[in-house]
């Protein structure tokens, strides 16, 4: 309906989008773009007549008419918000399954050539993120959410390649390899060692392994440790072997984090009770223990974030959900960030 200034009520659009709910206009040079409920687009331009204030400028557009990459199937939502560029040859527009998409428009009175919706970056996640890595040698990103695992460039910031978990079968951690050829995923009650090729991830090996939450690659890439539970697990990458002496057993609660030594002789790890231990694999492999004596405790308060100091083993720095950075050779004096920090 039309409003005039005073906000008093004139008429109805008789071809407006009745039955659809409507939750987002903006204007252009020539009249309105309305947008809503399924992902629908309707361009409107202004009349002389009264009674025919606006009129369809072309037909509803469906940002469910996309291009969609190989595996992904993001359905279409609701529009939420909407921007036009200066030239109005082109909308921009953001949908409830948090999608950031473009649509050609005809809104000089021409045909469209075409209203297909494109991706402005690729596709993001729909779902929650639960793990992230970096590649060391290649510029990649890995990121994973219930459904989907994603990689990315962020150099030239634009989605990669991305594996779709199987039905039932959440990923909850991931990992890269340095190289950028080889992620590990968490997925179901699984681990997945997968191959990242040009256009495709392709599992070639797995290993049982329920609530698995965090996973590390050394800096060199031969070893990558798996946090289950209470225990972190180291395992040699080339032959998949977990020996007894390097399941690393010091936590009472579940592990939150984990980061290795700059040189590869240990790793660090946190946990949801607020204690970081410190693992030299060479201690561990032949007394089956941690160097206890750097161990870092600050009460039951999770441990969001660890980083290991380099040129200082057994030395990092921990961020606490109660909104503070730690290091762990002064626990006595944090560094108050006034945010929470993961």
């Amino acid at each position: 309906m039309v409003c005039n200034m005073r906000g008093e009520f004139m008429i109805y659009v008789p071809d407006s989008p009745q039955g659809n709910r409507i939750d987002c206009v903006i204007p252009y040079s020539r009249g309105l773009i309305l947008a809503g409920e399924g992902g629908t687009i309707w361009p409107f331009e202004a009349t002389p007549n009264e009674n025919l204030i606006y009129k369809p400028q072309q037909p509803a557009i469906n940002s469910g008419d996309r291009d969609q990459p190989k595996k992904i199937e993001i359905g279409p939502e609701s529009i939420t918000q909407m921007v036009i560029n200066p030239i109005e040859d082109t909308l921009y527009y953001i949908d409830r399954n948090n999608q950031l998409l473009k649509v050609s428009l005809a809104l000089d009175g021409t045909d469209p050539e075409s209203t297909m919706s494109a991706y402005v970056h690729g596709p993001f996640h729909h779902e929650e993120i639960t793990g992230m890595d970096t590649c060391l040698r290649k510029q990649l990103i890995v990121t994973c959410s219930a459904s989907y695992i994603m990689i990315w460039n962020y150099f030239e910031r634009k989605y990669e390649v991305c594996y779709k978990t199987p039905i039932g079968e959440d990923a909850t951690a991931v990992a890269i390899h340095p190289s950028g050829f080889h992620i590990v995923a968490a997925v179901g009650d699984k681990l997945l060692l997968m191959n990242v090729l040009s256009n495709s991830i392709m599992e070639y090996h797995n290993i049982s392994m329920k609530n698995c939450r965090e996973i590390r690659f050394s800096n060199g890439g031969h070893m990558f440790a798996a946090g289950v539970g209470s225990y972190s697990h180291v395992y040699n990458f080339y032959t998949v072997e977990c020996p007894q002496n390097q399941q690393c057993k010091g936590h009472s609660g579940k592990i939150s984090c984990i980061d290795w030594f700059e040189d590869d002789s240990g790793f660090s790890d946190s946990c949801t009770q607020g204690l970081v231990a410190f693992y030299p694999l060479q201690l561990q492999r032949a007394e089956q223990t941690r160097d206890k004596d750097k161990d870092f405790k600050r009460r039951a308060t999770a441990i969001t974030g660890i980083a290991n100091v380099p040129g200082h083993q057994s030395r990092a720095v921990v961020a606490q959900a109660e909104r503070k950075l730690w290091d762990t050779v002064d626990d006595h004096n944090p560094c108050e960030t006034r945010y929470n920090i993961s």
